[in-house]
């Protein structure tokens, strides 16, 4: 690998010590009125002068090498990949004028200018600044040195010959644009080389453009120079005697650098062209001066350059694995910003495709944290969490410190699993575009004019003269043989128990279930399996389905030949699963699965989904459920006696989701078996099948039951399926999870009715069902939200409400809720934010003594520094490693439980304590807590940098003050300790709307007088809006999506932003703090109240996530289901309805 960047930039690397003290004590919930906050942190960092790297002495040619790195960043950072001088001086080196004059004194210049010559001398000085013209020659002359410094270095590169200069002059980007020279610089070259083409094609003729040769690189090989002529032979190839080009395009880019150059200088838009001549040549004379010192000259002077490839592969590489740690396991898929990226060199200019096929090309669009914290875009909490480990620290443990890589095989082994996990995210997202475009087409919207996908990706395969097995989307030639054959081998590599003769047979089974399945699809035949009319719908599936039968069967082969050294060294770092090639590949196989589930794949998706349950092929289970005879149970029980590393590769959520599925899959293969059953009159033995089904999901049951393996929503999704009531399922002990959350098993009203229940009943949520008048659209399309009539004069102008906006009009003029109880009476106002104000509260009271977010709060226990810094692996991370590992367990040697070390079973004892204190707490303490939370953040964080979180909270201060007085220390004690159990679970599915609401508690409760919150409040009250909305991106290290698997929130088509942008945000002044919240309002006390609702419409149902958090929420506050029908004859008395 060629580490000349790397080494050049770690050599200006300068570590970043930590305060060793702060000015403002700890304010969190276990240090408050403690006299320890007042102490030092334990882990203060050593003496900056043993910590620190030494001092970079301030020198000239230190100061230059700084200099030429620092433009080598901003080139590395930018498309590219070829960049000009004239370029690069105008956006990096122009000088910036301090003085300028308005339009009207420019136009009065020129006007004089215009009308007598005797005075130019004195125009000149109006429009050329000569002080910032000096300081453009000196400009000049830094850059010319920072290009050869870095030429010098290997760092930067030009033309290797003409004919890569013909290609790359010649050539026209997907926008028209070139892709080196505008298009009357490539005509100007044209026409120097005795071509006789038509002047200014610009953006209309692209296309007409785009369709032809390089015409520059055309007439390089049509016609040949004299001198080439005269001393070439016949045997000679036509490559070697094309036409120069680099001296004409190196004169077009000097040309428009001279300009770049006086530009600078100018003061107005305008500047006369004798005036503008003269500056010309002197800075064309000055050019030549520098040049000279430089040993070169205007003829030989190189315009273009790129970054050489060998130290910009490397470089990348560091870069994608500094980003992808930074990720954490939360956020294992690509967005087009973050590090999961290909870095891949292969030509995709002439590929038609409208999204970017995954390659170094896309890297100008990454999102780097550490520049866009320096910038003021973003904030990062968990930057004093950090800890840079040295060669001196490990003598401060007994033990060697582990390394995230057992060794380099594991590595590149990581790496090549990033490269398909970018394939992936891209053959996923071009899928879902070719079905969006069909689902729009089938509607009539499709428009003429645009791009479709389908017709592309065949255009393109017939285009291409390649053989039939490679089409355009194979980016890795994963349909070739002796590709999926090096695959395998590659990843085999490192098991240490596998033979060549077990890997042989390993390569035989991908190879036979492949070819069995591409046979049928290209003969559209059926095979005798029920695979009759089945066939891939593009290009894309056919790759994804190639993809999953080999990491399936990988993963399978990986798992069985484990070592007991490998799974105990995996398991003690379980939160570093995004940096395993396993855990890469495991949810690269969860996303393909759909694709297999979509094309009645259904054998090879229960064999996907094993794999990632079991750790292993269950064939025995998908053969015996057909038969009578059912000892395939026998082996469950392995799963949490025989545990390995396999099991903790996906998150507790993802597991759920896919012993949910396979049991669906498990049904559709009975099926389709019973299909071929009835082609030859044998009886079906449905009873038998479905008996299987339940012992099956029995066993599931009681094994989640002891070790909460899958997440509860889960455990009653699959108890469903047995039609069982939950309780009598699940006996006396219950379940672990819902005995440590409160979740109950049944309502009050049924534990007397439970013996005389048939079927499976659980626990039911409030509802509050009317009826509501829907719109009928003019036009009615697939996947349009419902409208519904509303009823308030106030809003006469809207001609139309959603549903939650419907559902706010119901509460705040009390039509609900239906029953005359303590949340009747109306005036409710709140937000549509689906448990955004909730996760903010999470985030401001935990922080600090339970996330450890700055850092500094003494109450927390120590930590090896082994475990703290894999926990903190970046400065950057936006959450603990850990607090994305579900808290279950396992049981190892007999009957001896091991918990798995997740978040909750790591701090068990300081999230108890802190929970119970925060119980016990008062309202008006819980809103003083809230506000010195936020007050100590502010005094921690950097007053000059720009924090949009930070700024937020400020914002709605007494917002979070008041909600956290209303939802008392009971319901946030139980929200959170939901959250901490297993973050990446409960961060969603909370309920869409909150609602509030204040009265005077010295009014009578009959007749209660409700507070103004315009008043008392302000903030975002003070709009005239009964629903609000709230921004819902407070997820710590995970997106909203999460492990759904089923949609992507890509920023593909979004723009980066401006500099501009950045320049105006971070000059934003950091607010001031508002006054603290008092539970009184005009000398009297007020009361709040909190109401949560989620909102369904008639075909809408409850997510089981849903109805679990109902389930806590309504046990320590009011929570509630908003049901809207729209016939009065289907309102039934449903639960607590």
């Amino acid at each position: 690998d060629d580490l000349i960047a790397v080494q050049a930039l770690s050599f200006l690397y300068k570590s970043k010590s930590r305060k060793e003290k702060r000015n403002n004590p700890c304010k969190c919930i276990l240090c408050r009125d403690s006299s320890s906050s007042k102490t030092v942190p334990e882990y203060a960092e050593k003496s900056a002068a043993t910590n620190e790297v030494a001092a970079i002495e301030n020198d000239d040619e230190v100061e230059n090498d700084c200099r030429a790195i620092n433009l080598y960043c901003r080139l590395y950072y930018r498309k590219g990949p070829w960049f000009r001088l004239d370029d690069i001086f105008k956006r990096y080196y122009a000088p910036k004028l301090l003085k300028g004059l308005t339009q009207h004194e420019v136009n009065e210049t020129v006007k004089d200018i215009q009308e007598q010559d005797n005075n130019n001398e004195k125009s000149e000085m109006h429009i050329i600044d000569d002080i910032a013209f000096e300081r453009g020659i000196k400009k000049l002359r830094e850059m010319l040195y920072d290009i050869q410094l870095l030429c010098s270095k290997g760092l930067l590169r030009t033309f290797e010959d003409e004919q890569e200069c013909g290609m790359i002059s010649g050539s026209i980007g997907t926008g028209g644009n070139g892709i080196l020279l505008s298009s009357d610089e490539r005509q100007s070259v044209l026409r120097k080389l005795g071509g006789t083409t038509k002047r200014g094609v610009g953006k209309r003729d692209c296309k007409v453009t785009l369709r032809k040769e390089n015409e520059i690189l055309r007439q390089m090989h049509q016609q040949r120079s004299i001198i080439s002529g005269m001393f070439s032979s016949h045997n000679d190839k036509k490559s070697k005697s094309v036409l120069p080009v680099r001296r004409h395009v190196d004169n077009e880019v000097v040309t428009k650098l001279l300009a770049a150059v006086v530009s600078s200088a100018t003061r107005g838009d305008y500047v006369p062209a004798r005036i503008f001549r003269v500056k010309v040549a002197e800075v064309k004379k000055e050019l030549n001066v520098i040049l000279s010192n430089l040993d070169c000259s205007i003829s030989k002077l190189d315009t273009s350059y790129k970054l050489r490839e060998a130290p910009l592969l490397a470089l990348r590489r560091c870069c994608r694995l500094y980003l992808c740690a930074t990720c954490g396991p939360g956020d294992m898929r690509g967005d087009g910003k973050n590090g999961w990226k290909s870095v891949r060199e292969f030509n995709v200019r002439d590929s038609t495709l409208p999204l970017t096929p995954p390659s170094s090309i896309t890297w100008h669009s990454v999102t780097y944290p550490s520049l866009s914290h320096q910038f003021g875009i973003s904030h990062f909490y968990f930057l004093e969490a950090y800890r840079e480990v040295r060669s001196d620290d490990m003598s401060m443990e007994n033990s060697v410190l582990e390394q995230v890589f057992s060794d380099f095989n594991d590595f590149k082994l990581w790496e090549l699993s990033v490269e398909i996990r970018a394939n992936v995210d891209f053959l996923c997202e071009t899928n879902e575009l070719i079905f969006y475009q069909d689902r729009r087409k089938a509607r009539g919207e499709y428009s003429n004019n645009a791009c479709d996908v389908s017709s592309l990706l065949i255009k393109e395969k017939s285009n291409q003269k390649v053989e039939k097995s490679k089409l355009s989307v194979d980016f890795l030639n994963v349909l070739q043989k002796s590709t999926r054959r090096w695959l395998i081998h590659k990843f085999c590599s490192t098991i240490k128990t596998g033979t060549k003769n077990t890997i042989e047979l390993l390569i035989n089974d991908v190879e036979s279930e492949i070819n069995e399945v591409f046979s049928v699809c290209d003969e559209e035949t059926c095979n005798g399996k029920g695979l009759d009319k089945v066939k891939f719908h593009n290009d894309c599936e056919k790759v994804l389905f190639a993809l999953a039968v080999v990491i399936m069967n990988l993963l399978e082969f990986r798992l069985k030949h484990v070592t007991k050294e490998e799974n105990m060294c995996k398991m003690k770092h379980c939160w570093l699963r995004h940096m395993w090639w396993e855990g890469v590949l495991a949810y690269v196989l969860w996303d393909c699965i759909p694709i297999l589930e979509k094309r009645q794949f259904y054998e090879i998706a229960s064999k996907a989904l094993e794999v990632l349950v079991f750790g292993s092929f269950q064939m025995n289970m998908r053969k015996s459920l057909c038969k009578t005879k059912i000892d395939f149970l026998n082996s469950w029980g392995d799963f949490t006696e025989n545990f390995s590393f396999g099991h903790v590769i996906i998150s507790r959520r993802a597991r759920g989701k896919a012993i949910e599925r396979l049991l669906i899959d498990y049904k559709h293969i009975f099926r389709q078996e019973s299909k071929l059953l009835d082609k030859t009159n044998k009886k079906v033995d449905t009873y038998n099948f479905q008996r299987n089904i339940d012992i099956l999901c029995t066993n599931i049951v009681e094994s989640a039951k002891k070790s909460s393996f899958i997440s509860f929503s889960s455990v009653r999704g699959i108890a469903k399926k047995t039609k069982r009531p939950l309780d009598n399922l699940l006996g006396k002990d219950s379940c672990t999870e819902a005995l440590l959350l409160g979740l109950r098993l049944l309502n009050d009203h049924y534990e007397t009715e439970k013996l005389n229940k048939k079927g499976y009943v659980d626990w039911i949520p409030k509802i509050d069902q009317t009826v509501a008048v829907t719109l009928k659209s003019l036009q009615p399309s697939i996947g349009t939200r419902c409208s519904y009539v509303g009823f308030e004069e106030s809003i006469a102008d809207v001609s139309s409400l959603n549903v939650e906006e419907l559902a706010m009009e119901y509460y705040a003029t009390g039509r609900l809720p239906l029953v005359n109880n303590h949340l009747s009476g109306g005036s409710w106002v709140g937000w549509h934010d689906e448990g955004s104000r909730l996760r903010s509260l999470f985030r401001v009271l935990c922080a600090c003594p339970i996330l450890e977010m700055d850092g500094t709060c003494t109450s927390k226990s120590n930590k090896s520094i082994t475990e703290q810094c894999s926990v903190h692996l970046t400065r950057y991370q936006s959450a603990p490693f850990d607090l994305h590992v579900g808290s279950w367990n396992y049981f190892s040697s007999g009957e001896k439980i091991q918990n798995v070390p997740g978040f909750y079973n790591r701090r068990k004892n300081i999230i108890d304590e802190f929970l119970a204190r925060l119980e016990s707490l008062s309202a008006q303490d819980l809103s003083n807590c809230v506000f010195e939370s936020i007050e100590s953040m502010m005094l921690s964080s950097n007053s000059k940098a720009y924090n949009s979180i930070l700024n937020r909270d400020i914002e709605n201060a007494r917002s979070l003050s008041m909600l956290a007085a209303g939802f008392g220390g009971k319901m946030l004690s139980a929200a959170f300790r939901c959250m901490l159990f297993d973050y990446r679970h409960y961060s969603g599915g909370l309920p869409d709307l909150l609602l509030v609401r204040a009265y005077f508690s010295d009014s009578k409760e009959t007749k209660r007088e409700f507070v103004d919150l315009k008043g008392w409040i302000g903030e975002d009250f003070l709009k005239d809006r009964r629903l609000l909305v709230h921004e819902d991106d407070e997820f710590l290290g995970c997106s909203k999506v999460g492990d759904s698997g089923t949609s992507r929130s890509s920023n593909r088509w979004r723009n980066r932003q401006t500099g501009q942008d950045r320049r105006s945000r971070a000059e934003e002044s950091q607010q001031t703090l508002p006054e603290k919240l008092k539970l009184c309002y005009e000398g009297r006390p007020v009361q709040v109240q909190c109401l949560f609702v989620e909102v369904k419409s008639q075909n809408d149902r409850l997510d089981a996530r849903q109805e679990d958090w109902l389930n806590v929420l309504d046990r320590v506050g009011d929570a509630r289901v908003c049901k809207f029908v729209s016939d009065k004859q289907n309102t039934k008395k449903i639960g607590n309805n």
